[in-house]
C-alpha cells in the first residue's frame, strides 16, 4: 500500500476504514475517505493529510488528533488519561485542531465536475496564486481540471481536500 511515507512493510487493521501501517522510516493512522467524513470532525480533516484515499495521521503527533475523537482506535496504550495525553500533544504541535473545533470551521469537499477551483497556494510554475481551473472529470484519487494555457490535466485531490506535512490546501473552490 502507498502511503505518504512510501511503501508500507506492515498493516494493521484496527476496524473498517480504519489502519495502521509501517513504513520502513515512519508510519502512522490511515482512516480512508467515506469513514473519516462519517466518524471525524472537519477539525481532525483540516489537520490531515490527504492522500490515495485516505486522510493520514502520522505517528509522532498527528495521529493524537484522530485518537483524541476516537480513543479505541489506538489499542497499544492503556486507556487511563489517554484523551488528556492526546490534548496536550495536540495543544504543542497542532494548536490550529483546537481552533478549527471552536470556530466550526468546515473541511473542503469534493470537487465536483463543473467547479472552479482557484490557486491558494502555487504548485505549478505556470499558475499563479489567483488562477482559476475548471473541474471537468472527478476520479477516485484525482481530478482533470482544465486550464485555458495548459489545457487538461490530471490534479490529485490532495490538492483541495488537504496533503503534505501541515495538510496545505493549494486549491479552494470559488
Amino acid at each position: 500500500m502507498n502511503t505518504p511515507w512510501g511503501s508500507s512493510q506492515h498493516v494493521e487493521k484496527i476496524q473498517r476504514g480504519v489502519i495502521w501501517v509501517s513504513t520502513a522510516g515512519h508510519g502512522g493512522l490511515g482512516v480512508a475517505k467515506g469513514t473519516a467524513r462519517k466518524v471525524l470532525s472537519d477539525a481532525a480533516l483540516l489537520c490531515a493529510n490527504f492522500q490515495g484515499g485516505y486522510y493520514w495521521f502520522e505517528e509522532d503527533v498527528q495521529y493524537c488528533i484522530a485518537c483524541y475523537e476516537h480513543p479505541e482506535w489506538n489499542a497499544r496504550l492503556s486507556a487511563t488519561d489517554l484523551k488528556d495525553k492526546y490534548k496536550v500533544s495536540i495543544e504543542r504541535s497542532y494548536p490550529q485542531y483546537f481552533e478549527h473545533l471552536a470556530s466550526g470551521k468546515k473541511a473542503p469537499s469534493e470537487p465536483v465536475v463543473g467547479q472552479t477551483l482557484k490557486v491558494v497556494k502555487q504548485f505549478n510554475s505556470k499558475m499563479d496564486i489567483g488562477t482559476t481551473l475548471e473541474v471537468v472529470e472527478v476520479r477516485s484519487t484525482s481530478f482533470i481540471a482544465r486550464h485555458e494555457e495548459l489545457g487538461l490535466f490530471r490534479v490529485p485531490k490532495g490538492y483541495v481536500l488537504g496533503e503534505g506535512w501541515q495538510a496545505q490546501v493549494l486549491l479552494e473552490a470559488v
